[in-house]
């Protein structure tokens, strides 16, 4: 038997996963956001020698064998003649970024137009000019511009706040396009906000992810050390789920979240202010401009 790992996006497809496997397999119920939602323990629990995670790409190498299953998703031709008119307006290159469905479809645009397009590996992510949302190294190129190829914002905004340059966001299958420029100053708004409220916080809680990959103990400990010098109360947690019904139970006033940088996302979920380690060296006047909080090397 072997332990399944799907994103909720996949869920409703367990009928048609398992007649494509063929075999005798469990699904896991836990959430997955990423993979770095490898639960290993789960599958030494029940006695599994594999697992089968979709629709990530590896950034760390797991105890056990797990198989990654992402599958490329088609295209429309005319992102083709998209990024040329884009590649025509520029003087130099352009850089491009994608998530983990379109990394064939990045290379293939390398391909065709060669010279005039970037394409770089990150740090963490295994795939040429793929960004991951703790990880946007990718996107640290020469060029004035960026293309990012895939469906949703997340990405090419923080690629946007994180290098400061001009992002395209290219949605391969249906050909939309944005300039993120907007939604990535409602975004700083919305952080900013964060921010605020935890500089007039008095008692933080400082969550170290117990998650592989999300395990951040530098963070952790600076933060802590942080607060103490500021004179604030101070609560360590660790843990594996962040979420309102667990951690607010706490009952503190602002938490700092050192584990998947993006969990502030969620903060409209969450009645007290979320903070990354980043954010929280603005607070407290030990940074003074923002940067997207990011994981730089995997600690465990």
């Amino acid at each position: 038997m072997k332990l399944v790992e799907l994103p909720m996006g996949l869920r409703r497809y367990v009928k048609d996963i398992s007649r494509e496997l063929g075999e005798e397999i469990i699904f896991l119920g836990d959430p997955v956001y990423g993979s770095c939602h490898l639960y290993e323990e789960i599958a030494d629990f029940l006695g599994l020698e594999e697992i089968i995670h979709y629709s990530h790409t590896p950034f760390y190498t797991p105890n056990k064998r797990v198989v990654f299953k992402v599958n490329q998703l088609s295209y429309s031709e005319d992102v083709f003649s998209i990024i040329e008119e884009e590649i025509r307006s520029e003087s130099g290159k352009v850089g491009v970024i994608t998530n983990a469905q379109f990394l064939k479809l990045a290379y293939e645009v390398k391909k065709r137009f060669k010279d005039r397009v970037e394409l770089k590996r990150g740090r963490l992510a295994r795939g040429l000019g793929q960004v991951l949302g703790c990880d946007f190294s990718a996107a640290r190129v020469e060029s004035r511009k960026l293309i990012f190829l895939g469906d949703g914002l997340f990405h090419p905004i923080g690629a946007r706040i994180s290098t400061g340059k001009e992002v395209l966001s290219l949605n391969p299958v249906t050909c939309e396009q944005i300039n993120v420029e907007k939604e990535a100053e409602r975004f700083l708004k919305m952080r900013f906000h964060s921010i605020f409220r935890a500089k007039r916080s008095n008692s933080f809680g400082v969550i170290l992810g117990a998650m592989r990959g999300q395990f951040r103990m530098r963070d952790f400990q600076m933060s802590v050390r942080l607060l103490q010098e500021e004179g604030k109360e101070v609560f360590r947690i660790v843990s594996k789920v962040i979420s309102p019904e667990i951690i607010e139970e706490f009952g503190l006033d602002c938490y700092v979240i050192c584990a998947c940088p993006r969990i502030v996302d969620e903060q409209p979920r969450f009645k007290k202010p979320l903070i990354t380690p980043r954010e929280l060296e603005i607070a407290f006047g030990r940074r003074d401009e923002y940067v997207m909080d990011e994981i730089s090397e995997v600690e465990w």
